[in-house]
């Protein structure tokens, strides 16, 4: 254990006799505090969760042995969603905040599985809006698969978001079978210029509005050709405080129809634009499903 993990470890317990224990996966560290066992895991979001059964569940099995062992579930959910679900009993429930996600691990022991299953399916049920897919899925690995199952191409002009969205859907293998061509149109003038959105529309409504959004996607779906275009206009935030930080309006174009929403998150501007990319993203995922 090196000196900057040895002196926050006596942060978090001053007083505690410390002990550390390498583990063979990768990215991983076990500590023990007073005999008990403390568990470091990566942040690496992949081996997070391949560690989960390796490291936790071995731990479980010899701290709280068990003849049926144990069965876990994890699903991740698109924002925070205030979640009303009564407990179960002998099915452990937590919920992990990220910037624009909240994701739910499950646990209990085999012999309980079915009370499990039950109540992640109640779950889903309830918050079908906020519904993602598994642990181990992304919100881009999920409109990666809508687009190739359906054979769609899909392009975007981004503004506030800064080509975050096609970045993230490029992080898929085979992305080339679902994008076409994008554009990173932040000035007024690019906008007009790529997009052929009219100056005095964006004068007369203001460049953050659902009226330039539309111009927006419209002018990307005469020059991309693709089945799918997706356009964002908004504030990330400046040096001052604004009530209008976090504001964005987003159009999607597809099949003749144009979808147009007005969205606001909360944070500093790095965490509004990866909320903006995230929600969107997942929004797009949902109206291709909706529409045929």
């Amino acid at each position: 254990m090196d000196h900057r993990s040895n002196f926050f470890l006596k942060l978090l317990v001053p007083d505690a006799n410390w002990n550390y224990q390498k583990e063979p996966t990768k990215g991983t560290a076990k500590y023990f505090v007073n005999d008990k066992p403390v568990i470091g895991i990566a942040d690496n979001v992949f081996e997070y969760y391949q560690d989960i059964d390796y490291i936790i569940f071995s731990e479980l099995k010899k701290n709280f042995p068990t003849t049926s062992g144990y069965y876990y579930q994890g699903v991740r959910f698109i924002e925070y969603p205030e979640f009303k679900v009564e407990e179960v009993e002998g099915v452990f429930v937590t919920y992990e905040r990220t910037i624009d996600q909240t994701i739910v691990h499950l646990i209990s022991e085999d012999k309980d599985q079915d009370k499990l299953d039950s109540f992640l399916k109640d779950l889903k049920e309830r918050y079908p809006d906020y519904y993602i897919g598994t642990i181990y899925q992304t919100i881009e690995g999920r409109l990666f698969e809508i687009l190739y199952q359906k054979k769609l191409k899909i392009c975007f002009a981004e503004s506030c978001t800064g080509g975050l969205m096609v970045s993230r859907l490029i992080n898929c293998k085979g992305a080339s079978e679902v994008i076409g061509r994008s554009f990173v149109t932040y000035s007024n003038a690019s906008k007009n210029e790529i997009l052929g959105v009219d100056p005095k529309l964006i004068k007369k409504f203001g460049v953050v509005s659902a009226e330039v959004a539309e111009a927006m996607a419209e002018g990307l779906a005469k020059i991309s050709k693709a089945d799918v275009n997706v356009s964002v206009t908004g504030y990330a935030g400046g040096d001052q405080p604004n009530p209008d930080d976090g504001l964005c309006y987003f159009a999607c174009s597809y099949n003749g129809f144009i979808n147009i929403e007005r969205l606001q998150f909360e944070g500093d501007r790095n965490q509004v634009r990866l909320k903006m990319a995230s929600y969107i993203l997942w929004r797009v995922g949902q109206l291709l499903i909706l529409k045929p």
